[in-house]
């Protein structure tokens, strides 16, 4: 094997002055990486001799080496999965608070001037309603918090609820 090894080198060398010199080192360079990395997988060169192991002799069973390569695609599978949902859960979504809503007519819609006052559906005192991303997840009432308005929220939708309003089964619009 030493002398192959050898001739080898010897080969390269010859081309190398023959020929381009960028080309030829980029050759001698990729020579010399498939050998380091031979070697430094712990496998031999002699293609017989890999054939000729079995796995019995190793000591594994082909039942092993599969859960074994299971192994690592589930770990995988997870790492990956813990990325997405950490993206997820930095994802922004739009969240209102709705005081209420009304309806109207293009023709009073354009009569509307700075003063006017809109007659909303919602009483005084009943509870406001909060929509992620217009699906309705929670209810509350308005607060005062350092001179700006906020909501402390008095009901939540059921997670299940959630779940299918989110999936845009009971889209509220």
């Amino acid at each position: 094997m030493a002398d192959e090894e050898i001739v080898e080198e010897e080969q390269a060398e010859e081309e190398l002055e023959d020929g381009d010199a960028e080309g030829d080192l980029d050759s001698l360079m990729s020579e010399v990486e498939a050998k380091e990395s031979v070697e430094d997988s712990g496998v031999s060169g002699d293609l017989s001799s890999l054939v000729s192991e079995s796995s019995e002799e190793k000591g594994q069973d082909l039942d092993s080496m599969l859960s074994s390569a299971q192994q690592v695609s589930i770990s995988e599978d997870q790492e990956e999965e813990g990325m997405s949902l950490d993206l997820l859960l930095e994802m922004p979504l739009a969240v209102t608070f709705e005081v209420g809503r009304a309806k109207m007519a293009i023709s009073d819609l354009l009569s509307l001037g700075q003063g006017s006052v809109l007659d909303l559906h919602r009483l005084v005192g009943e509870p406001l309603d909060l929509f992620v991303n217009n699906r309705l997840i929670a209810r509350g009432e308005v607060v005062v918090i350092n001179e700006k308005f906020g909501a402390r929220l008095t009901e939540i939708v059921p997670p299940e609820e959630r779940i299918k309003r989110m999936g845009g089964m009971d889209h509220i619009g």
